[in-house]
């Protein structure tokens, strides 16, 4: 049986927005007789037929949730904002936010409050992104499931609920490919990794993935600390392995908190006997990757995480349906003549 075309898809292939395909299929104003000729085209060449369901759900509001376990600027600000961007590319389908509120905490009952608010205020589903996977949200996210309120996770997983999909990095990979940039910049022989907690399941998966290619190539991952995703824990963490293992090389920054370990390696004078490769890119990192203290960073794209968390709720609750359950955004490797090119994307 074929796929049903969806306006998602027609979308995609004419290269427009969603907003531009809806009225264009539905003889809108404020597109051009020449690109709602085309998308008609496109349209009609990819059989597309009129998706009743999303024509109902249009007649009245969509409202999507979202919470944040923990939110840390220098990451969460362009989830957030490729979230609003979604939502905002969803206005003619009268589709809302309905944002609960953000802190750093990582307070389980405060999140399980914030769910139930969520649900008091009447969503159609909801986006989360959780810190790690507690036994407590299986359930929550199965009780959400049974009430018709559909979850999309985003950043991280919880691989025994009943979410609907995740949107995320694959943490294996992205391990790999510090352990591979490690190796070029002929650090790899006594290397060191640090993340959040290993209690993630994304932040094991980067050890996993590190350690596995570091295998492959011959090498073994000296330590591993975690940070809480704290820059202060991360500055004495430092400090503790450069004295528990002066001779380490490398340190791969499994997350987004880069910046208290180029602090104390500066400090001790070591930023230039010891390469750092980190994740993600924000302007106080920048300082670091032009004085050469961050030899790359591999950027994770958390805005295409959250716009295509949006995309993916939608569809599901106007036809059932996602992409795949598994969503892996690409990442990306920037350097010193690249990273430039990203800022853009945080403003």
């Amino acid at each position: 049986m074929s796929k049903r075309v969806t306006i998602l898809d027609i979308a995609k292939a004419a290269n427009v927005s969603h907003t531009a395909v809806y009225k264009a299929l539905n003889n809108k104003p404020y597109v051009s007789e020449e690109t709602k000729k085309r998308i008609l085209e496109i349209a009609g060449e990819m059989g597309y037929k009129a998706n009743k369901l999303a024509q109902s759900m249009v007649r009245k509001s969509i409202r999507i949730g979202l919470i944040l376990e923990g939110y840390y600027s220098d990451f969460s600000d362009d989830l957030v904002r490729g979230v609003k961007d979604g939502l905002e590319a969803l206005l003619d389908y009268k589709v809302e936010g309905v944002f609960a509120e953000f802190d750093a905490s990582h307070s389980r009952e405060k999140t399980i409050e914030r769910i139930h608010a969520l649900q008091a205020a009447g969503v159609d589903g909801i986006i989360f992104s959780p810190y790690t996977a507690r036994p407590e949200y299986v359930g929550m996210i199965g009780q959400l499931d049974n009430e018709g309120i559909p979850v999309v996770l985003v950043t991280a997983d919880i691989p025994d609920s009943k979410r609907v999909a995740t949107v995320r990095q694959n943490g294996r990979l992205v391990g790999a490919i510090g352990a591979e940039l490690m190796e070029l910049f002929r650090a790899g022989e006594r290397s060191a990794v640090f993340v959040g907690n290993k209690s993630v399941v994304h932040h094991q998966e980067i050890i996993d993935g590190f350690a596995e290619k570091m295998l492959s190539l011959g090498r073994e991952v000296t330590a591993v600390y975690e940070t809480q995703d704290d820059d202060a824990i991360a500055y004495y963490s430092t400090e503790r392995l450069m004295k528990d293992h002066p001779e380490v090389t490398g340190i791969f920054i499994g997350t987004a908190h880069s910046v208290g370990v180029c602090r104390k390696l500066i400090e001790l004078g070591l930023e230039r006997k010891v390469t750092i490769i980190g994740t993600d890119i924000f302007k106080e990192l920048t300082e670091f990757i032009e004085s050469g203290a961050v030899s790359a960073t591999i950027y994770q794209n958390s805005y295409m995480q959250g716009r295509l968390a949006v995309d993916e709720l939608f569809k599901y609750l106007t036809e059932h349906r996602v992409t795949d359950r598994n969503i892996f955004v690409k990442p990306d490797i920037l350097i010193k003549s690249n990273y430039t090119l990203y800022l853009g994307e945080m403003v």
